[in-house]
């Protein structure tokens, strides 16, 4: 049979030492930088799109606002449904404290200092005496363009 010299010559089985799992190799660094790349581009280009929905929402209720202006002439109504819209959209921009308190001429501050190229004090009579007539003489056609533009000049937090 088997020569015991023959057998004396083997030597033990020599298992592989374990493959580490570190230092990853360059293909799957690559993988997780693409991953960790479309991820964050996905939650910022979500982020803008939640603002586009949200500015989208505020210009819907002030052209709705424009239209039932158009319909019924009654203009304190109307201004008071934008300085509404309006106020609402600063809280959403802006913190809180900024913002619940300002009235009158800090408020129209306020709308000037946070747009761009946008001339809110000829808006200033609107919405300081208009506000509260019932029938505002003057056209308020600029105080919905206004409130349009100062709302579409606003950027996400």
């Amino acid at each position: 049979m088997v020569d015991a010299s023959v057998l004396q010559q083997l030597r033990d089985i020599h298992v592989p030492e374990t493959v580490s799992p570190w230092p990853f190799a360059l293909g799957w660094w690559i993988i997780m930088l693409v991953v960790v790349s479309i991820v964050c581009l996905l939650k910022h280009s979500l982020k803008y799109y939640d603002n586009f929905l949200i500015k989208r929402q505020f210009i819907k209720e002030i052209n709705a606002t424009e239209k039932a202006f158009k319909q019924d002439r009654r203009s304190n109504y109307a201004l008071q449904k934008i300085a509404k819209i309006l106020k609402k959209a600063a809280l959403h921009y802006y913190p809180r404290q900024m913002v619940a308190g300002l009235h009158g001429d800090e408020w129209l501050k306020f709308l000037q200092a946070t747009s761009s190229n946008l001339n809110i004090t000829d808006c200033g009579k609107l919405f300081k005496t208009a506000l509260y007539q019932e029938y505002y003489k003057d056209d308020i056609e600029q105080g919905f363009n206004l409130s349009r533009q100062w709302i579409k000049q606003q950027r996400p937090k």
